[in-house]
């Protein structure tokens, strides 16, 4: 028997969406699309669960207030789960 890690997809598109605005608070270079599709796959997660999108829920959050909120809803994802995160719920 091989042990498999197991992924979520929502926990996927959250390191995506992270890694990408990590990328443009620190003035990585990425490709110009990337934001737009962090931000529609975060709308894509939000909308199973009937929420609006972020940017919707929160207008006039600057890219570290948003990755703040992705964080808190990593952990909201993973929580019951089962998923242990190196993250401290405050």
């Amino acid at each position: 028997e091989i042990p498999f890690p197991t992924f979520r997809l929502g926990e996927i598109y959250l390191n995506f969406i992270e890694a990408v605005l990590e990328c443009k608070i620190r003035g990585v270079n990425i490709p110009a699309n990337y934001y737009t599709k962090a931000m529609e796959v975060w709308q894509e997660l939000r909308a199973r669960v009937a929420l609006p999108s972020i940017t919707e829920s929160y207008p006039h959050a600057d890219d570290n207030e948003l990755l703040d909120l992705c964080r808190k809803e990593r952990r909201v994802e993973l929580a019951c789960s089962g998923f242990v995160t190196s993250l401290t719920i405050v």
